[in-house]
């Protein structure tokens, strides 16, 4: 089935790319603060996360339905992100520009990892 494929396939990469930053930060090899960047990584998780059920739901229908889905998905994954980004601006979070540049970093790597699993999921399953 093309929806556990993606989610067993998907998740677990999200959750280490998010996991392998998250041990960048604390090490030091990347400096930004660490509170900081731990909250960004847990609110990408979350809207990854929350993504799942919007694109499962397209993957089991025809192509047409999982065009819709992955758009609405990618939609409200930005705005998302962009509704975050304009919470830390409000906040006046110190080093905004360090940890916004690694919030959009580390999302738009996810975002292209969760982009080549759906492709490679349909292209697969209309063989």
């Amino acid at each position: 089935m093309k929806s556990n494929a993606y989610v067993s396939r998907f998740l677990p990469i999200a959750l280490l790319l998010i996991g392998v930053h998250v041990i960048l930060v604390s090490t030091g090899i990347i400096s930004v603060n660490t509170r900081m960047a731990i909250i960004s990584d847990v609110i990408l998780g979350f809207i990854f996360g929350i993504g799942t059920p919007i694109v499962v739901r397209g993957l089991n229908k025809e192509k047409e339905a999982f065009v819709g889905s992955f758009l609405i998905l990618t939609t409200l994954q930005m705005l998302s992100v962009m509704s975050v980004l304009a919470a830390f601006v409000y906040r006046k979070i110190p080093g905004f520009r360090d940890v916004s540049l690694q919030l959009v970093s580390v999302f738009v790597v996810i975002l292209i990892v969760q982009s080549y699993f759906l492709i490679k999921i349909v292209n697969n399953s209309n063989k």
